[in-house]
């Protein structure tokens, strides 16, 4: 049986809100370890939803990228219940 493994670094990210999609958080890695297969488009993405019929729902995720957002002065969404 394989050992586990652990790794941590320091690493930036983006956020960004588009008001003509505004249910959708959506987050990137900056770090260029992390590429696709052609070495291009770097980052891990990943998405949150406000909306509970969408699979990126996330409400606590959602609510945390917005409210660092607003902490940035930025526009984003308003938090969700």
């Amino acid at each position: 049986m394989a050992s586990s493994s652990f790794v941590s670094w320091d690493i930036s990210f983006t956020i960004w809100w588009e008001p003509r999609n505004p249910n959708v958080i959506k987050m990137c890695t900056g770090d260029p370890r992390f590429v696709n297969d052609e070495g291009g488009r770097p980052g891990l993405w990943i998405t949150f939803s406000s909306s509970p019929r969408s699979r990126y729902y996330n409400p606590a995720y959602f609510n945390r990228l917005a409210r660092a957002l607003a902490d940035a002065g930025q526009p984003g969404p308003p938090l969700v219940s």
